[in-house]
């Protein structure tokens, strides 16, 4: 009876580790990501008075903006 609930203990320690590794992992991609973009506040920063829709030139430097520009529905380009 106690062999059962150890070995279910553990099996419950072993999960909430997996899970905690893969929230750290989709953190580091969210980090990354970011830096590969540009964090929101400089892609703000860059195009305050422009919107998303900027020259092309300038979107492509941008990816965020480039995304937005090309992937986004008209609604959102505004």
């Amino acid at each position: 009876m106690r062999k059962r609930s150890e070995e279910e203990e553990e099996e419950e320690e072993e999960e909430e580790e997996e899970e905690e590794e893969e929230e750290e992992e989709e953190e580091e991609e969210e980090e990354k990501e970011e830096e590969d973009w540009g964090s929101r506040d400089q892609c703000t920063q860059l195009h305050e008075a422009k919107k998303p829709m900027v020259d092309k030139a300038e979107t492509e430097e941008c990816m965020r903006c480039f995304t937005i520009a090309v992937l986004a529905p008209p609604i959102w380009r505004r």
